[in-house]
């Protein structure tokens, strides 16, 4: 390794969670670089990543989460039978034989669902609910929900035993002098998805 090397990479490695947080998101999302290649792009952010990880811990997927902004998606989502309420449901399909791979993959998926447990059978069978986040999780009101509060975030503080629903203590605005709580449907609330750091696992 030259001198010169060894000095930028020195500097990196006294650099902060901030200050790497900062540089591997200017080097994910710039247009233009001073890489040769999308692959020698790839391998200094991989050099970014190993050492944040390694000196800062959790601090550093925290601080590029902060720079890249907090990310959100809809709450999963359980099939249960509308009779017997079981979990255990299964819908109909096609297949295509794949002569290239030498085995079947899924061609269509059809209107008709099966209850394993009860044997129920039909188009109606299924009622698709979500699965409502523990307490203490970090959630958002979906923008596009028709809601006063759409697009805010907040924590779970407990489920609404009476309407459905989750309470929701909502991150404190510049201008609010006391913590608000939001009672949101679950269908109008985003659960937080930890940071990937650029890539498609989560750290």
């Amino acid at each position: 390794m030259r001198p010169q090397h060894i000095a930028v990479f020195a500097d990196i490695l006294r650099a902060d969670p901030q200050t790497l947080a900062h540089e591997l998101h200017s080097v994910m999302s710039a247009t233009e670089h001073e890489f040769s290649s999308d692959d020698a792009r790839d391998a200094y952010a991989d050099v970014i990543r190993a050492l944040g990880r390694f000196q800062h811990a959790s601090a550093f997927p925290r601080a590029f989460e902060a720079v890249a902004g907090e990310t959100f998606r809809p709450l999963p989502r359980t099939a249960r039978c509308s009779v017997c309420q079981s979990d255990d449901v299964v819908r109909d399909a096609t297949a295509r034989w794949d002569a290239e791979g030498g085995e079947w993959s899924l061609a269509g998926v059809l209107d008709d669902h099966s209850c394993e447990t009860c044997g129920a059978n039909g188009s109606t069978v299924a009622d698709y609910e979500a699965s409502a986040p523990d307490a203490g999780v970090r959630v958002r009101i979906a923008p596009r929900a028709n809601h006063p509060d759409a697009g805010r975030t907040g924590t779970v503080l407990r489920p609404n035993h009476v309407r459905g629903g989750l309470y929701l203590r909502l991150d404190r605005r510049a201008n609010e002098a006391v913590e608000r709580v939001a009672l949101a449907d679950l269908d109008q609330i985003e659960i937080h998805v930890l940071t990937t750091l650029g890539r498609s696992a989560t750290v």
